[in-house]
């Protein structure tokens, strides 16, 4: 997982279209008792998967999901908060209303791929994907509605816009581990150490693994072909390349400096 920056220009249609939809579901919330109990659903559409939000985001995430920072498609216009119900953790029952009031809210809006974003099974049968998980330290301190604020919350699940996640979690080699319960947490949720999710940058980490191990043959290499190899090495750390989190974690380890 990458740390990212928000654009801090919020796409017009959130400030208008959805700003008006979003104070319609707040004043359903008000008026219907089954709206606020969970038995009817929140009338949520996809204004929030607007071209223009969609665009800033893949600006803002060079195309890559904001969770395993790859490139699989397809890219979906993924909730922090769940928007329609929220779960605890993965095998709890789901709780409505979710974070209805959220649904067109800039700040909770990221891309993500189906394999994270979405509730299925990988090739072995285990559960992947976050779904309507967002687990907080303390449940009872959950915001149930627009009248409870998000500052009493202690959400579990990292926000690569708000949070670092280098402070939270790490790399042997290409499997993240946990520095911090809430790094222990955001792999749990996303299953980052699924057969599904390791799948895939197995295959990037083999080729840093090669790289490193021609320059550890520097006695034999021409200066030439060592410059060339460092500087494919931090080309694959960039921003804009899959699982840059993962090859700075490998660079760092085998003391390679950052590129300048």
């Amino acid at each position: 997982m990458l740390r990212l920056t928000r654009p801090k220009k919020c796409p017009e249609i959130l400030l208008t279209k959805g700003l008006e939809k979003a104070q319609a579901l707040c004043d359903l919330y008000d008026q219907s008792a089954p709206h606020r109990n969970g038995t009817e659903s929140f009338p949520i559409d996809d204004t929030y998967r607007d071209l223009s939000v969609r665009k800033s985001l893949e600006g803002a995430q060079h195309d890559k999901c904001c969770y395993c920072d790859s490139r699989a498609t397809p890219l979906e216009v993924e909730h922090h908060r769940p928007k329609n119900a929220v779960r605890q953790q993965r095998d709890a029952s789901e709780e409505k209303p979710g974070y209805y009031w959220l649904a067109y809210e800039w700040q909770n809006l990221m891309l993500a791929c189906v394999l994270c974003n979405q509730p299925r099974q990988d090739s072995d049968g285990e559960p992947t994907g976050k779904g309507t998980q967002f687990p907080l330290a303390d449940p009872a301190m959950r915001a149930r509605s627009h009248h409870e604020s998000l500052a009493q919350e202690d959400p579990l699940l990292l926000d690569p816009y708000a949070d670092n996640p280098d402070e939270h979690i790490g790399y042997r080699e290409c499997i993240p581990y946990p520095l911090t319960s809430r790094g222990e947490a955001t792999i749990e949720v996303l299953k980052l150490r699924g057969k599904s999710q390791l799948s895939r940058p197995r295959t990037t980490y083999a080729d840093v693994k090669k790289k490193l191990a021609w320059l550890g043959t520097e006695s034999v290499l021409p200066p030439q072909y060592q410059q060339e190899i460092i500087e494919d090495l931090w080309a694959l750390a960039a921003d804009d390349a899959e699982y840059a989190a993962m090859v700075r974690a490998a660079l760092k380890e085998w003391g390679l400096p950052p590129a300048p």
